[in-house]
């Protein structure tokens, strides 16, 4: 977790007409198009999912189908006292109050007591196992100098691999990564170890 930072939990649910008139409208809840702003009224944009939480970001990770309702729960990492939560695009689109959240009750501190007995020390030895690697996954990036779904070099945001991008939608080999970026992982061509079914 970046210091001064927070995780601010979001519920959504999602119910599609049964056709779209724009083609776009199917990406309108992408993590690209939300934003926070910090308790000082900057905007801080597509922020970071929290993905060592309890994560179900379907919803902001994939395209919207038509005729559909979806529902998720998406923690992201917010400044702290952050006060707004927006979802738009140039300027259009809806925001929502983040409540602030209940103060703490202050820490009880112990005072340290020395122990007259010294501490052991304990020797071990490391256990060293080998797993074997998934063939398919060891493949390196074929797309030398590539940018991912936002323009950046690959391999620069930080971002981690979180899912894969459905088939019927996306390339095989086209990961989500927890930034919202796609971008090509090994993990997700067919018979990868996340590779959807």
């Amino acid at each position: 977790m970046p210091a001064n930072h927070e995780v601010v939990r979001f519920d959504i649910e999602a119910e599609t007409a049964a056709e779209f008139s724009y083609a776009q409208a199917n990406g309108v809840l992408l993590t690209q198009y939300w934003s926070v702003v910090d308790a000082d009224g900057f905007m801080v944009k597509d922020p970071d999912i929290a993905t060592g939480c309890d994560v179900d970001a379907n919803v902001v990770y994939k395209f919207l189908e038509p005729g559909t309702k979806q529902r998720s729960s998406v923690p992201i990492i917010a400044p702290v006292g952050a006060t707004t939560l927006r979802l738009s695009e140039q300027g259009h689109g809806w925001e929502w109050e983040i409540p602030a959240a209940a103060e703490a009750p202050p820490a009880v501190t112990t005072p340290q007591v020395e122990s007259p007995v010294e501490p052991t020390v304990q020797e071990w030895t490391p256990i060293t196992t080998t797993v074997a690697q998934n063939p398919v996954d060891s493949r390196p990036n074929p797309y030398p100098n590539s940018q991912d779904s936002f323009g950046r070099d690959t391999g620069t945001s930080g971002a981690t691999l979180v899912g894969c991008g459905d088939w019927s939608e996306y390339q095989p080999g086209t990961g989500i990564y927890s930034d919202g970026s796609l971008d090509y992982a090994a993990e997700c061509l067919p018979g990868g170890s996340m590779a959807p079914n």
